[in-house]
């Protein structure tokens, strides 16, 4: 890819998620990380972009065009080629429009609705995305909604598990056009349905955990996240690798940053300590940075006397130090999900059973783990 197609590129990645991380840009447009450190020097030189550490943010105007147009057809007459995330979209579908609903835009569904997106482009389908707030009523308007505006698919990551409020998947179940749920279960519903397994994310950092040789882990997380109840299935499971009275979850019922939060953090590191448990793994990656400033706060070294393991990866990494993740195949499940709502547009909604699709998430190694240096 010539350096002009990859500035466009570029662009249009940090216009549509405001940031892009180095690492990513050259695995997805297929060359050098230094070659894409040259290509942001390019973008913050014109304005578009702003260097920070790890990639860069966009701060041209959304409304100007691209400073560097798409190449488009090369001398040969033929599409300049594209990599990974930037493929053309196909004109043959433009008008068909499949429906994404998710309860944020922002964090972790940001990788998601990059994933539906590219797929989407590859089948040349027009994906249009709706935000409900974590609110079943208006994820519910929401669907209406999108059929109205003739939507022939619908891509939803509802706000609750069928098991708390089944309403949304009644409604779901009851449509004629294909619905595929993401990262969720769907109980007894037959419905399609792609999830991260994050049962087997925390069951591989546990077991990450133990084979280090620590001999209890403790589990903390939301007591509202969609993805606890996985979680503490995975968590479960893992017990067998430590001493069960050095184990327990910890479930964080605030939903804002508060002392409220924060004190029940310090319970959490105190009870690990009185337990001599010395490992945790914590969901979400803002509660893991903030449990690990409690620590050292506290003058515990990590990972020489705590090991901490962050779940989601999303800014894991820029922790001090950086922290082990448990990373979910986030934009793998937009793409998946796209990809088996199409199939289904094409055989019929009832062409073959409903299927559930689990992807397994990554560990990732950094610098917040390592052998206890005592019993």
């Amino acid at each position: 890819m010539r350096a002009k197609d990859r500035y466009a590129a570029i662009e249009r990645e940090l216009r549509l998620h405001g940031k892009a991380n180095v690492n990513w840009l050259a695995k997805a447009l297929g060359t050098s990380v230094i070659s894409i450190r040259r290509d942001l020097n390019v973008l913050q030189e014109r304005g578009v972009a702003k260097r920070i550490h790890g990639g860069a943010v966009f701060v041209g105007d959304p409304l100007r065009p691209l400073s560097v147009p798409h190449a488009g057809p090369n001398h040969s007459g033929a599409e300049a080629p594209s990599a990974g995330v930037f493929t053309e979209r196909s004109p043959k579908r433009d008008d068909e429009i499949i429906g994404l609903i998710v309860p944020g835009a922002a964090y972790y569904y940001a990788g998601v609705i990059a994933g539906a997106e590219e797929m989407a482009n590859s089948l040349g389908f027009r994906l249009v995305l709706a935000v409900s707030g974590y609110s079943g009523e208006r994820e519910r308007k929401q669907v209406e909604r999108l059929i109205a505006i003739g939507a022939k698919g619908l891509i939803i990551a509802p706000s609750v598990h069928a098991s708390e409020d089944g309403t949304t998947y009644d409604v779901l179940s009851g449509l004629n056009i294909p619905a595929v749920l993401m990262e969720r279960n769907a109980d007894l519903q037959r419905l399609d349905v792609v999830y991260s397994d994050h049962a087997v994310g925390a069951a591989e950092g546990l077991k990450h955990l133990a084979d280090l040789g620590h001999m209890g882990a403790a589990l903390i997380a939301g007591a509202h996240s969609p993805t606890t109840p996985g979680l503490a299935s995975g968590f479960e499971r893992a017990q067998k690798w430590f001493h069960p009275d050095r184990c327990r979850t910890f479930l964080v019922p605030s939903l804002v940053w508060d002392e409220e939060r924060t004190k029940q953090l310090h319970d959490a590191l105190d009870w690990c300590l009185a337990h001599g448990t010395t490992a945790v793994l914590v969901h979400s990656d803002e509660m893991a940075l903030l449990f690990a400033q409690i620590a050292l706060a506290r003058g515990l070294r990590i990972p020489t006397d705590l090991s901490i393991v962050a779940y989601d990866d999303e800014i894991a990494a820029l922790a001090d130090p950086p922290l082990d993740a448990v990373s979910p195949p986030k934009r793998e499940v937009g793409r998946q999900a796209v990809k088996l709502c199409a199939e289904r547009l094409e055989a019929g909604t009832t062409a073959a059973p409903p299927r559930h699709i689990g992807l397994l998430p990554q560990y990732i190694h950094r610098r917040s783990t390592a052998p206890p240096q005592h019993g």
